[in-house]
């Protein structure tokens, strides 16, 4: 899951994983970007849910203990702080791609170009939405009704 941290200088992504993801000379080699490698993060789920909704506007920063988010790191400061996923990440499918895109290309067994990272990619509820225009004001007609329908489905789908 991706939460926004509160950094040094501005905002950074940060991926809370349940998994290690230990950078390695290969992904030096091939410049493979990853955020935030390490050992699996020891946050709760509940404390993760609640970083990665805290949109500012409506919810408090979230503070994290550092020893949680940073294990094997001394911690400084004593806590990390966190919002809502979407200020950086509004479409976290890039992310997602990198990550398992960087994870596979470490072991040269198991793939060995970007392509072979992943077969097939799906992502629901994160796209672009645009104005539609389902008619002339005051019409009534069968055909704008059907197309009011299939808008939640076109917007859904339609993704970057």
């Amino acid at each position: 899951m991706i939460a926004t941290k509160d950094a040094k200088g501005g905002a950074e992504p940060y991926l809370f994983r349940s998994y290690d993801h230990i950078l390695s000379p290969i992904h030096v080699e091939l410049h493979l970007d990853i955020d935030n490698p390490g050992v699996a993060s020891e946050v709760s789920i509940v404390d993760v849910a609640l970083a990665t909704s805290a949109a500012p506007a409506i919810f408090k920063v979230v503070k994290i203990p550092s020893e949680k988010v940073l294990p094997n790191v001394p911690p400084v400061p004593p806590h990390q702080r966190f919002m809502d996923g979407g200020i950086l990440a509004n479409n976290p499918s890039d992310f997602a791609i990198n990550e398992v895109t960087a994870w596979q290309m470490a072991d040269p067994n198991r793939c060995r170009s970007t392509a072979d990272a992943i077969g097939c990619f799906v992502s629901i509820g994160c796209g672009k939405s645009k104005w539609q225009i389902f008619g002339n004001p005051g019409e009534i007609s069968v055909l704008k009704y059907l197309r009011m329908r299939a808008a939640p489905k076109d917007i859904i789908t339609d993704t970057v």
